[in-house]
């Protein structure tokens, strides 16, 4: 089942685009996955897949009292893998159609204070390369609204001082955001 993840995996990221991050998640889930198929049912061929087996699993992470956003993550790679194996014509059917994921609530992020922000600001002082680049990434951050995840995948190329705007990208996913002088 392994060499079928991996696989999978190479797939989103040569033909799908996606992230390091969905990745990173991706392999991790469907691992957790084939490790409770092997424990609990013996299986270890993607063949065997039941939709029976699937639905352990979900009840499995259940009784486990993952929240709702995990569940529902952990779907999300069971469908993508699913589905891949039958566009490869591994699996003759996608067994994992009729999950359902659980409502997950949404919650508005949480937002800093003036002070907050402030005392964030001054956290870092100094004048050594570090400390300057800390001081500015903590700007960018503060000044864009960008993830934190662009940030750190920000090259030198994606920067453009004379527009005054940063190219980030997520997976094939491009934005351009503009920044001020500070």
């Amino acid at each position: 089942m392994e060499a079928q993840i991996e696989s999978f995996i190479e797939y989103c990221h040569k033909v799908k685009g996606t992230s390091r991050n969905t990745e990173l998640s991706y392999r991790r889930d469907l691992y957790q996955l084939a490790g409770f198929l092997r424990a609990r049912y013996q299986m270890t061929r993607v063949e065997d897949l039941t939709a029976t087996a699937l639905y352990g699993y979900i009840r499995f992470l259940e009784e486990k009292q993952r929240k709702a956003a995990t569940i529902s993550r952990n779907i999300a790679s069971i469908r993508a893998f699913c589905h891949y194996l039958v566009r490869e014509g591994v699996l003759m059917m996608d067994v994992s159609e009729t999950l359902k994921a659980p409502r997950v609530e949404k919650k508005l992020p949480g937002v800093l204070s003036p002070e907050e922000v402030e005392r964030l600001m001054d956290a870092v002082q100094g004048t050594s390369p570090k400390e300057l680049r800390d001081k500015a990434m903590l700007e960018l951050l503060y000044a864009t609204g960008i993830r934190v995840s662009e940030l750190i995948g920000l090259e030198l190329s994606d920067l453009n001082m004379q527009i005054g705007y940063i190219t980030c990208r997520d997976g094939l996913e491009e934005r351009m955001v503009p920044f001020g002088k500070t």
